[in-house]
């Protein structure tokens, strides 16, 4: 993945809080130019970083009052099953997320209904009936947070730094502008830190 840059990441936290936002004011909000960040911007899509701009919609309108997270677990764990169960939940109107997980279940959904004996009818009558259904438990939600916006992560303490990209120069300070004979120029030269190009006399 792409490394992100104090800019980017200004762009992102401005985009996620206000993807309507114009041109001109993401840019004054970056502190750069309104040509550079239309390309800053495009080039977070290219990369997929952006990966689009939806709109947020209250679930209550569309007739979905209860949400609820379903943990499933299925047996035999092969992948005809795991997929198969993949690919019938995620194009069940009452799925919202589905999480593939490790550990003692094999999926988390996240659903949302009108009301308890809709969740009801469909784990029982859709979930339960699937095949390699082994275990279904439902938990109601009773509040669902998103914190916004998502921020990048600073890689934890401890971690390895970025590889520095070597550059040609002498380890030491040169004291001296006298130039060496041929053969002990080269032989000084072959001891840097060498960038993979060809190096020139200095």
């Amino acid at each position: 993945m792409p490394q992100l840059s104090p800019v980017d990441r200004v762009l992102l936290t401005e985009l996620q809080k206000n993807a309507r936002i114009t041109n001109r004011a993401l840019a004054r909000a970056a502190r750069i130019a309104e040509s550079t960040c239309l390309e800053r911007v495009r080039a977070l899509h290219q990369q997929g970083v952006l990966r689009g701009f939806h709109a947020s919609v209250a679930l209550e309108p569309l007739n979905r009052h209860v949400q609820a997270l379903i943990a499933v677990r299925l047996q035999p764990k092969t992948r005809t099953a795991v997929e198969g169960f993949r690919d019938f939940i995620v194009t069940r109107p009452e799925t919202l997320t589905l999480f593939v997980v490790s550990g003692g279940d094999d999926f988390l959904v996240l659903v949302a209904v009108p009301d308890t004996r809709h969740l009801e009818a469909f784990v029982l009558d859709h979930i339960a009936q699937h095949p390699h259904i082994a275990d279904v438990r439902t938990s109601l939600i009773y509040e669902h947070l998103q914190r916004l916006p998502i921020e990048p992560l600073d890689a934890p303490a401890g971690s390895a730094p970025p590889t520095p990209t070597p550059v040609c120069r002498p380890p030491r300070p040169l004291t001296t502008t006298r130039r060496l004979p041929g053969a002990a120029r080269e032989a000084e030269e072959a001891a840097w830190p060498h960038c993979g190009r060809p190096c020139r006399s200095r």
